[in-house]
C-alpha cells in the first residue's frame, strides 16, 4: 500500500515537472517566433531606402539616355546602317519628284536650252524660243524620270549616299580628306548621277547638246572638281563650280560640330557603361530587390516612350523648317529615321515588359502563388489530354476537364492566331502553316473532348 502511494506520487511528480518543461518549451518558442517575425518585417533604414529610391530614378534616366544614344550613334554615323536607311527611300514618289526637279533644273543649265534656239532659230522665230525650252524642259524631265526608275540610279544612289555618308564621318571625326571644303559650305557630289543622265539625253537626242558628245566615265570617289572638269572638255562649255553638288554643313561651323561629336562619342560610351552598373548597383543596394527591379522596368518603359514622343516631334518640326514644295520629300526620309526608333524602342518595351511579367508572376504575392497553381494544374491536364489523344488511351479527368472548356480553348487558339497574323509578316507559307496548326489544334480539341463519351457508349 505504502509502495503503492510513493509509487503513484512519483509519477505526478514527473508529470507535473514535464507540464511545467512544456509550458517552458512553449514560451520559448513563442519568443524566438516573435523575434523571428520582428527580424523578417523589420523595416530596412531609411537612408537605404532613399538611397535606393535615387538610385531607381538616376538609372531610368540614364538608360533612356543611353538607349537614345545608342540609337543616334548607330544611325546617324554608321555608314551601313545609313545606306539601309535612306536606300529605299529613293523609291518613294515624292522623294523622287523632289529629287527629279533638281535633277532636271541641273541638266536644263547644261544645256542652255534658250540659248541654243536662238542660235538655230531664224531671226524671226525667236519669239519661240522660250515656248520651245518648256518643251525642252518636259523631254529632259522625262528622261530623268526614266533614269530614276532604272535599275543604275538605284545602285549609283546607294553608292553615293555611301561615299558622301563616309566622307561626311570622315569630317565630323576631324579627318576631311577629299571631300570639297570651298568658302563656308561642305558639298556631297552627285556628279555622276547627272553625268549618267546627261549620256542618256545625248543618247536620245544628240542635237539638245549642241552636238555628238562623248561624255566620261565618272565615279563617286573622285574628286569634284576633277569631274567637272572632265565634263567641261567633253561638252565644250563651262559648267557652275557647284554642278550636280548640294550643301551637306556649313564648313565655317565644321570646328564646333567635330567637337560635338567627339563629345557625344564619350558621352554614349560612359552612358551604356554608367547605365549597366547603376543597374546593378541599385539591385544589390535594395532591401527589396524584386520591388526595385519591378519599379526600373517601369522607369526604362517610361523614358522610352518619352523618347518615342520626341523622335516623333522632332520629326514634325524638321519638315515644318524646309521649304514647302520640299516638305513631302523630307517627311519620308526623316520618316524612315524616325520608323528606325520606334521599332528600336519596341523592342525595348517588350523586353522591359517581359521581365516586369516574369518578376511579378514569380513573386511571393498571393495571387501569384495562386496562378501559378491553377496554370501548372491546368497545363498538366492539357499535356495529360494531349498524350492521351495521341496515345489513345484513356484519361477521363483531362478529357471531361478539355469537354467543359472547349469552347474558350477553341476561342483562345483563335485569338492566338489573330495576334500572330497582327506581329508577324507571315509569306503565303507561313500563312498555310499557320492555318495548319490552328486547323489541327481545332481537331484535337473536339477529339479529346468527345472520346471519353464515345468510349463509354455502348
Amino acid at each position: 500500500m505504502d509502495s503503492s502511494t510513493e509509487s503513484s506520487g512519483t509519477t505526478a511528480g514527473e508529470i507535473a515537472r514535464l507540464e511545467e518543461e512544456r509550458v517552458r518549451l512553449e514560451a520559448e518558442v513563442g519568443d524566438l517566433h516573435a523575434r523571428l517575425t520582428q527580424a523578417t518585417t523589420r523595416r530596412p533604414g531609411r537612408p537605404r531606402r532613399l538611397a535606393t529610391t535615387l538610385l531607381v530614378v538616376l538609372t531610368s534616366i540614364i538608360v533612356t539616355v543611353a538607349v537614345a544614344g545608342v540609337w543616334t550613334r548607330r544611325n546617324a554615323l554608321d555608314t551601313d546602317r545609313w545606306v539601309q536607311t535612306v536606300g529605299p527611300v529613293a523609291e518613294d514618289p515624292a522623294v523622287k519628284a523632289a529629287l527629279g526637279n533638281w535633277m532636271t533644273t541641273e541638266v536644263m543649265g547644261v544645256i542652255d536650252a534658250e540659248a541654243f534656239f536662238e542660235s538655230v532659230l531664224p531671226e524671226r522665230g525667236q519669239v519661240l524660243a522660250a515656248p520651245l525650252t518648256g518643251a525642252l524642259r518636259g523631254f529632259v524631265d522625262s528622261k530623268v524620270d526614266d533614269f530614276l526608275a532604272s535599275d543604275t540610279f538605284e545602285r549609283l544612289w546607294r553608292e553615293v549616299n555611301r561615299r558622301a555618308h563616309q566622307r561626311a564621318v570622315a569630317v565630323l571625326e576631324g579627318d576631311t580628306g577629299n571631300l570639297r571644303i570651298e568658302g563656308d559650305k561642305v558639298e556631297v557630289n552627285l556628279i555622276p548621277v547627272l553625268n549618267q543622265v546627261l549620256a542618256e539625253i545625248g543618247e536620245a537626242s544628240p542635237e539638245v547638246l549642241g552636238r555628238t558628245v562623248d561624255l566620261p566615265t565618272v565615279t563617286v570617289d573622285e574628286v569634284p572638281q576633277e569631274a567637272i572638269a572632265k565634263i567641261e572638255d567633253a561638252l565644250g562649255r563651262d559648267l557652275p563650280d557647284d554642278f550636280g553638288q548640294f550643301t551637306a554643313f556649313e564648313a565655317q561651323r565644321l570646328q564646333q560640330v567635330q567637337d560635338a561629336v567627339s563629345l557625344f562619342d564619350r558621352l554614349v560610351v560612359a552612358a551604356v557603361v554608367l547605365a549597366v552598373l547603376l543597374l546593378a548597383l541599385s539591385l544589390l543596394l535594395s532591401p527589396y530587390r524584386r520591388r526595385t527591379l519591378l519599379q526600373l522596368m517601369v522607369g526604362i518603359a517610361l523614358g522610352v516612350v518619352l523618347v518615342r514622343r520626341l523622335g516623333i516631334r522632332v520629326e514634325d518640326d524638321v519638315v515644318d523648317l524646309v521649304k514647302p514644295e520640299n516638305r513631302d520629300a523630307v517627311q519620308v526620309v526623316i520618316g524612315a529615321f524616325v520608323s528606325s526608333l520606334l521599332d528600336a524602342t519596341a523592342w525595348i518595351l517588350a523586353i522591359a515588359l517581359a521581365v516586369f511579367a516574369v518578376a511579378l508572376l514569380t513573386g511571393p504575392y498571393g495571387w501569384a502563388r495562386a496562378l501559378r497553381r491553377r496554370t501548372g494544374s491546368v497545363g498538366g491536364t492539357v499535356v495529360g489530354a494531349v498524350r492521351a489523344a495521341v496515345t489513345r488511351t484513356q484519361d477521363e479527368r483531362s478529357a471531361e476537364w478539355v469537354g467543359a472548356h472547349r469552347e474558350a480553348l477553341q476561342l483562345g487558339g483563335v485569338v492566338v492566331a489573330i495576334l500572330v497574323l497582327l506581329l508577324v509578316d507571315a509569306s503565303w507559307l507561313g500563312l498555310a502553316v499557320l492555318a495548319l496548326l490552328v486547323g489541327a489544334f481545332e481537331l484535337v480539341l473536339w477529339r479529346i473532348a468527345d472520346e471519353p463519351a464515345e468510349a463509354r457508349s455502348p
